[in-house]
Formats: structure tokens, sequence, C-alpha cells
């Protein structure tokens, strides 16, 4: 087996698209939810230094889940990428040693 053979065996596949719809719906939701917020701050009964320091909360919350999800891929990303060396490693020693 070549060098090639090995490389196209263990390609990771291509990443799966999500429909328009999706983002469309995920960002809409996220959009609404941050006006929300936003509007309950506002409209809220209390100084404005508490007001503030909610409104910090909430953009550490969105900056901090943000960093979650990037984090997790890219976790998720370096796992699938040493699978994938290993089992080239292991396709190349078998081709090596293949007697037939």
């Amino acid at each position: 087996m070549t060098n090639s053979a090995v490389s196209q065996t263990y390609e990771a596949p291509d990443r799966p698209m999500h429909s328009v719809a999706w983002v469309g719906a995920t960002q809409l939701i996220f959009a609404v939810a941050l006006v929300a917020m936003a509007w309950g701050i506002v409209q809220i009964q209390l100084d404005v230094w508490a007001q503030g320091y909610l409104a910090m909360g909430t953009l550490l919350c969105i900056v901090s889940s943000i960093n979650l999800a990037k984090t997790l891929r890219d976790q998720h990303e370096a796992t699938r990428v040493s699978r994938r060396v290993e089992g080239a490693k292991l396709e190349r020693f078998l081709a090596d040693h293949n007697d037939f």
C-alpha cells in the first residue's frame, strides 16, 4: 500500500454543513435572548451600578460560553487528528508487514 493510499484511507471527512435555516435560527435566538436580557436590565428598578453589574455579568456569561464552545471544539478536533495519525501508523505497519 502506498503512502497516498494510507493518507486517503484516514482523511478526515468533510464537516457536515449546517443548513441555512439552522444557522439563521441560532443567530436569531441569540439576538432575541441578548435583546431581552438588555431590555430587562434597563427596565428593572435598580440603581445604575446594579444595572451595570447585571450587564457585565451578562457579557461575561456570553464571552465564557463562546470560549467554552471553542475549547470543546478544539479538543474534539485534536482527538480526531490524533486518531487519524495513529490509524495511519497502524495501516502503514500492517502494509509493511503484509506477507501476502
